[in-house]
């Protein structure tokens, strides 16, 4: 699967890159939209996205044109439970993002 992570927090990009590659994985990531748009979202298997990338609903404009891949919004500071009902076909995760929570979300995924 491939994986693209789009994030503002290079570091959180970072591990969850490692995070895939040790179960296989192709995961690449970008820290701003204009890097995360240049690297062409639509080619990959899966988008985790942070909802306030570089700023408020920045990440919902990559997330709100991908129509291929899965997409997963993060985010630690907003109502998941609000966003939910907003956009229902997005998976969402509250961060902090836990090695475990995402592996077990990779598997969902990518089993359909």
């Amino acid at each position: 699967m491939r994986v693209l992570i789009i994030d503002d927090n290079a570091a959180l990009c970072e591990s969850l890159q490692v995070y895939f590659q040790d179960e296989g994985h192709v995961a690449e990531f970008a820290v701003t939209h204009d890097a995360a748009v240049a690297m062409d979202p639509e080619t990959y298997d899966l988008l985790l996205i942070d909802y306030v990338l570089d700023k408020p609903h920045r990440g919902t404009e990559i997330a709100e044109k991908a129509q291929k891949p899965d997409v997963v919004m993060m985010s630690g500071y907003l109502d998941l439970a609000r966003l939910v009902k907003l956009h229902e076909r997005w998976t969402f995760m509250s961060k902090p993002v836990y090695r475990e929570s995402i592996l077990g979300l990779l598997r969902e995924v990518a089993t359909g």
